[in-house]
């Protein structure tokens, strides 16, 4: 099996629609330099072989850059949070939140200076 034959029995096989499965067959075989009456199944294999490796290759760059811009935006989120401005709070100020603390727990500990 050879050619257009081969083609179609490839594209059957993926169960993808026809016309998007063919235009992106026609252009591997145009890209590796074939015609579509003359591919065969060694040159299908090698022209596959390649846009897998093409495309697994496109979609780890995706993943890293959506991961890094993903990571960059909680570092920023991060940095400008008001957590990290708090300022340190005095001994006399925790005594006044005293009364908001369960029963049988303690006060937490003196944060920095007041």
């Amino acid at each position: 099996m050879r050619g257009t034959e081969l083609l179609t029995e490839l594209s059957d096989a993926t169960g993808l629609p026809d016309d998007i499965i063919g235009e992106e067959l026609s252009r591997l075989v145009a890209t590796a330099g074939k015609t579509t009456d003359s591919v065969t199944l060694d040159d299908l294999r090698e022209m596959l072989s390649i846009y897998l490796q093409d495309v697994l290759l496109e979609a780890k760059n995706s993943f890293n850059d959506e991961a890094r811009t993903e990571l960059e935006s909680v570092a920023e989120t991060i940095e400008s949070s008001t957590v990290t401005k708090l300022r340190p709070v005095s001994k006399e100020v925790i005594a006044d939140f005293s009364a908001f603390i369960p029963l049988g727990s303690s006060a937490p500990e003196f944060i920095g200076e007041g």
